[in-house]
């Protein structure tokens, strides 16, 4: 049989030849990968970013806060000005009411008047 370092020498070969097949893909993958100061760079802008955002975000939820109060306060005032308009439709009413009421009455005594003039 062969010394035991030819028992070593065919896995390492089996071995560098996988790498030699498989390494000439990854290089270009490799080569892309960005540089610490890129990622940095990067790292920095995205926290530009969410910090817009949240300053945003925050912005919008102070608007909508805003926008509901002033439809609460439009709403009562809408329901204001509706009872209002109610109760005066209400006296309209009974001012009409009271207007035919006197009408009649003065038809009946001017038809009395005639009646017995």
């Amino acid at each position: 049989m062969g010394s035991p370092a030819g028992g070593v020498k065919v896995p390492t070969a089996i071995a560098s030849l996988a790498t030699a097949l498989l390494l000439p893909p990854l290089i270009p993958r490799a080569i892309a990968l960005p540089s610490p100061q890129a990622l940095e760079e990067a790292n920095a802008e995205l926290t530009r970013e969410m910090s817009e955002r949240q300053r945003a975000e925050e912005a919008l939820r102070h608007a909508y806060d805003e926008l509901e109060e002033l439809v609460r306060e439009r709403t009562a005032e809408l329901r204001a000005a509706n009872e209002s308009l109610r109760r005066d439709l209400e006296e309209r009413k009974r001012t009409d009411e009271l207007q035919a009421a006197q009408f009649a009455v003065t038809r009946a005594f001017a038809g009395v008047a005639t009646a017995s003039g």
